[in-house]
């Protein structure tokens, strides 16, 4: 079982829910609408009674979101991979080379989602798992995975992403814009293209070495287009 309490400030006294956990606490309108359609004892409540986004909420109320704990989606997977912090909200990996986030077709076990699970297992827990940001399986780097819906829905939109990437050669430019269309090389592979029919995607570049030929370039995307740093 998932459960957060909120009391409601004088500040919000006389607000509707919807605005309170919204404004206030930045609950998202998705987790809103999923837990208003839960029924006793899950849901949104007020003195253990259901509430509606719509009901006007009093100072000192205590307005609960209470939610069943869901089934792991993965088979526990236990693999060493470092874990950069954590708590009772998140927790943070340095996912490896070779691991994809999600299970795939030909990788149905052997997944970070695999990882999770048997973490959440090892401390008595099911939970499903809830990358906010996510990883092709070559990329090594941190992946940030909620362990509740209040987290993930706090977090999404949140994480800024960066990336270090070694290059063949030294660019003559040792900083700037990508600014160049993406899209499938065609419907069935998922292999990308700069074509100008494709979708808008921006890459900003800072080369910080070079040596022997190659370069080691600072990566950060205004887009996140599949492959698009590789392309």
């Amino acid at each position: 079982m998932g459960e957060l309490v909120f009391v409601v400030p004088a500040s919000f006294d006389g607000y509707a829910v919807s605005d309170f956990l919204r404004r206030g606490k930045g609950v998202s309108y998705r987790l809103m609408k999923t837990l208003k359609r839960m029924d006793p004892p899950w849901g949104l409540l007020r003195d253990e009674m259901l509430i509606r986004t719509i009901d006007t909420v009093r100072a000192g109320d205590r307005i609960v979101l209470r939610w069943p704990e869901q089934e792991a989606a993965s088979v526990p997977l236990a693999a060493q991979v470092p874990v950069l912090y954590e708590d009772a909200s998140l927790v943070v990996f340095n996912k490896p080379w070779n691991m994809p986030c999600h299970p795939v077709r030909k990788h149905q076990d052997d997944t970070l989602g695999n990882v999770f699970a048997a973490r959440c297992a090892a401390q008595g827990q099911t939970l499903p798992f809830r990358p906010v940001n996510r990883l092709d399986k070559d990329t090594t780097g941190i992946v940030v995975a909620a362990k509740d819906p209040y987290a993930a829905s706090k977090l999404a939109g949140n994480v800024e992403k960066e990336y270090l990437a070694i290059l063949c050669g030294c660019p003559d430019e040792k900083s700037g814009t990508i600014d160049a269309p993406i899209r499938r090389v065609d419907p069935v592979h998922i292999l990308r293209e700069v074509s100008p029919d494709g979708q808008r995607a921006v890459t900003h570049y800072a080369i910080i070495a070079e040596k022997g030929g190659y370069s080691l370039a600072r990566l950060w995307l205004e887009t996140g287009r599949t492959h698009q740093i590789r392309v």
